[in-house]
């Protein structure tokens, strides 16, 4: 059984394309879900690093 999967494209400020899943991970905002392995994984999980390094987001509260 597959899952559907729907990405989100949107303009930001300066005129790119950006894809909000990826933004919303690199803002800390969302977590990557490692089942996945489709399309933009390795972005996504770029993001969550750069998010994690920062202490962004979800990533502010301490790890136990």
């Amino acid at each position: 059984r597959g899952r559907m999967v729907g990405r989100i494209h949107l303009e930001d400020g300066d005129g790119r394309v950006v894809d909000l899943g990826v933004e919303l991970v690199r803002r800390g905002l969302g977590t990557v879900d490692r089942t996945y392995s489709g399309y933009k994984y390795g972005e996504l999980n770029a993001a969550m690093r750069e998010a994690s390094a920062k202490k962004a987001g979800v990533w502010s509260a301490p790890q136990r």
